[in-house]
């Protein structure tokens, strides 16, 4: 039998840090389960750009440092050249001269068995590349954003295209997404379904009442509470337009998030005079997040796309009932009407409709959050652990079948 966990070498940008502190949580949870079963090394590259030319947003990033930890995970942050703006379709490539020193580093320490990448481009290409030189499969995992738009542009299709087909294997959140997958070109059977998990002890069942004390909301309105990033993708402009139009005019929004579509959001609940009933709270942190959820009577995702949004699975663990826009895996989630309503995405009216009947009916909080409740990041950590396998299966062979004949020679 072999004695050693799978080495892995984790390596993506999507992961929180120093100056990102709520940055892609999921995939935090995700390596935190990994490390229970393999031996995993931890790569968070994060952008450099010459002080003279850094736009604002990216010099955070020189106060992280090069190894750190974070929450029990020790994480190594490698530099890489970033051209903000300009020459997108080489960033990949960028990325992955940038980093072949402080990787190769990391692989002289402890040689990896397989590389895992969470993002196509330009993590996902990077990844293989390095996969490449090394002579070590790799495995890339697609979120969703990373085919539903990079896609869009002719040359990073094309990149995406060529990366995913060299990749050893293919995650996707979804079977929405493992369609568009394979509408790429990448053979079907290369493609693995792994959807995301959730944290049942911290996603719970928390009294409306003892949850809208906590967060000093007023009692009395009908709480919407919808948790994103302020982005066109999440279609939050739509939900906005959605509330103007409810015959429940008690309903009140809570938009958890923060992002570049602020200002806009703003100004459009000026425009529809619903200013007083939608609250812009900005990020939260993580831990409040079940608060926000339980504060309301339903949870609403109006996105225009998506991969397999964790916060659906969040809200039904905390036993709400949810709305969300028929795109990407968010059907899936949402797989019978007990659990919640799917709408037409990119149609106000239609949300609205959703959104009244929602709050008119039954919904049993016991039976969501029993049908969410299984599925924690141990069982994907899991499901993930033998997909990473199966990518270097004459390595896991070679090694069970010394430590095999090992133990048949000390035995004799």
């Amino acid at each position: 039998m072999r004695s050693e966990k799978l080495k892995v070498l984790l390596s993506t940008t999507l992961f929180p840090n120093r100056a990102e502190k709520t940055r892609c949580v999921f995939v935090e949870k995700l390596a935190r389960a990994l490390s229970a079963r393999c031996d995993l090394q931890i790569s968070v590259p994060v952008p450099w750009v010459p002080s003279r030319l850094a736009p604002p947003g990216y010099r955070k990033y020189r106060t992280i440092p090069r190894e750190d930890r974070l929450n029990g995970l020790a994480l190594t942050h490698p530099r890489y050249i970033v051209t903000p703006g300009l020459a997108r379709s080489l960033h990949g490539f960028f990325m992955f001269l940038s980093l072949l020193n402080p990787h190769r580093r990391l692989i002289a320490r402890r040689r990896p068995d397989v590389i895992f990448g969470v993002w196509a481009y330009p993590d996902g290409l990077a990844n293989l590349l390095t996969g490449k030189l090394f002579s070590i499969p790799v495995v890339i995992a697609c979120r969703g954003s990373d085919i539903n738009y990079l896609t869009q542009h002719r040359l990073h299709r094309a990149l995406i295209r060529w990366t995913l087909n060299r990749a050893d294997r293919v995650l996707s959140v979804s079977q929405a997404l493992k369609r568009e997958i394979v509408a790429l070109g990448v053979p079907e059977e290369k493609v693995v379904v792994i959807p995301n998990g959730i944290e049942p002890e911290k996603f719970r069942m928390i009294p409306k009442a003892a949850a809208q004390r906590a967060l000093k909301l007023p009692p009395g309105p009908r709480y919407l509470v919808s948790v994103s990033r302020l982005s066109h993708e999440k279609g939050l402009d739509i939900l906005i337009r959605a509330l103007a139009r409810l015959r429940n005019r008690n309903a009140h929004l809570l938009l958890v998030g923060e992002g570049r579509e602020r200002e806009n959001l703003e100004t459009l609940r000026q425009q529809l005079g619903v200013e007083d009933r939608v609250s812009l709270v900005g990020d939260q942190p993580n831990e409040a997040i079940p608060l926000w959820v339980n504060a309301a009577d339903l949870f609403v995702l109006p996105s225009r796309t998506e991969g397999w949004p964790n916060v659906l699975m969040e809200a039904m663990a905390c036993g709400k009932p949810v709305v969300g826009a028929r795109v990407g895996g968010i059907p899936e989630i949402i797989s019978n009407p007990r659990l919640g309503i799917v709408a037409p995405p990119n149609d106000p009216q239609a949300l609205a409709e959703a959104i009244d009947e929602a709050l008119l009916r039954f919904w049993d909080a016991a039976e969501i959050r029993q049908h969410i409740v299984q599925r924690d990041w141990g069982t994907v950590a899991a499901e993930t652990c033998l997909v990473l396998t199966d990518a270097v299966p004459s390595s896991v062979t070679e090694i069970a079948k010394r430590d095999e004949q090992v133990t048949t020679d000390h035995g004799a």
